[in-house]
């Protein structure tokens, strides 16, 4: 990695509250991590580069690096029947914990491979940050930002299509303005309707974004990318 990538990566890492890191696939290296990843995995940066793919063994719980290991065959597998130019367009997204303190903690991981050698995945790019999830999986590939996208299922190791829900400009404007705090008349009255038309969009929302609280669903639609999709 030069110097410029390196840079680039801290500065987003410290706009976005978020960590990244960069994957060599194929060694299974950690070629970059940025400062705020030990937050979120318990390691610092100098940790997660030097031991690469092993460190996984030890801040994660036995079950979860197992996953994370079938996750990568899968894609592997999967990519095999995608042409190699349209393979950057993709994001891999799954949920696994790392263990923080002793403590279990849940992360988001979001990748994208952007340097490929082989016929193979070679360098991926990866985001880590929160999640709706309870349980390790929702493992998702997604073409670009769209409604459309392969989720895995690790009981049936097969991947199934399926589709995002479509949330209207209201619905979008309500969870933008969840996230701000605002009651359910403070929302009627910025958006200009009434406050039982409101409850009814939320009630909506929770069931389409399938999550049981709103925190939980703007967590889901900002990770899923619902907020940019038409």
């Amino acid at each position: 990695m030069s110097k410029v990538d390196v840079i680039s990566l801290d500065v987003l890492s410290n706009v976005s509250n978020r960590g990244y890191y960069i994957v060599d696939c194929l060694s299974r290296n950690i070629l970059y991590a940025s400062d705020n990843m030990e937050y979120w995995c318990g390691c610092s940066r100098e940790q997660l580069e030097t031991p690469g793919f092993n460190l996984y063994r030890q801040c994660m719980p036995i079950e979860d690096y197992a996953i994370l290991n079938e996750i990568f065959e899968a894609v592997f597998c999967k990519f095999e029947s995608i042409h190699e130019e349209e393979r950057c367009k993709y994001i891999l997204s799954f949920d696994l914990r790392f263990v923080v303190d002793g403590v279990p903690k849940m992360v988001h991981h979001r990748l994208m491979s952007y340097k490929q050698i082989n016929e193979k995945i070679w360098l991926a790019l990866c985001e880590v940050t929160l999640t709706h999830s309870k349980l390790p999986g929702n493992i998702i590939l997604q073409k670009n930002i769209g409604r459309s996208y392969d989720e895995y299922c690790l009981k049936t190791k097969r991947w199934i299509q399926r589709l995002l829900p479509s949330l209207s400009v209201t619905e979008k404007d309500i969870l933008r303005l969840i996230a701000q705090g605002l009651s359910c008349k403070e929302i009627a009255d910025v958006l200009h309707k009434s406050e039982e038309t409101i409850k009814k969009h939320r009630k909506n929302l929770k069931y389409k974004l399938q999550t049981d609280n709103q925190s939980m669903a703007i967590v889901f639609a900002m990770n899923s990318g619902l907020f940019l999709i038409q």
